[in-house]
């Protein structure tokens, strides 16, 4: 079955969760067809070799999400999609580097930003919320499998 014949098949299945559990199985293997091509194209410069890994980086984080169909636990507390995070920020900044050493006139440059690493554990800002709030976050996650 296509790509597209999925996605038609995906999008007429009743129920919320069963689009999804669907849409998140087409979309992980969508990303891997992409994560194959995009690993193919030859880094025939520095340009296109920081743009294929920012593709690369983008596409660890699709299929980072759809493996965990949407499911932000694991993404947080495994550690990966911090570093792919981590990774697209120095893909920016070598991205704007560049950028900014072949602009002659100088008049547009592009600012880095800083990766900054968190130091203190993420907490909660209002914990007599809590339950109820990962009630809505997490809500039917479950069934998502």
């Amino acid at each position: 079955m296509d790509y597209e014949q999925r996605y038609n098949v995906c999008k007429a299945k009743t129920g919320d969760i069963n689009k999804a559990n669907c849409l998140y199985g087409l979309l992980r293997d969508i990303t891997r067809l992409q994560d194959e091509v995009q690993l193919s194209i030859p880094a025939i410069n520095e340009s296109v070799a920081i743009s294929n890994n920012l593709i690369n980086n983008a596409n660890a984080l699709i299929l980072e999400a759809s493996k965990y169909k949407g499911d932000i636990r694991p993404q947080v507390l495994y550690g990966y999609t911090r570093g792919k995070v981590g990774a697209i920020v120095e893909n920016w900044n070598a991205m704007a580097h560049d950028y900014n050493i072949t602009q002659k006139d100088q008049s547009e440059l592009l600012v880095l930003e800083h990766k900054k690493e968190f130091k203190i554990p993420i907490i909660i800002e209002r914990p007599e919320r809590a339950k109820e709030q990962e009630e809505d976050i997490f809500k039917d996650q479950d069934k998502l499998r």
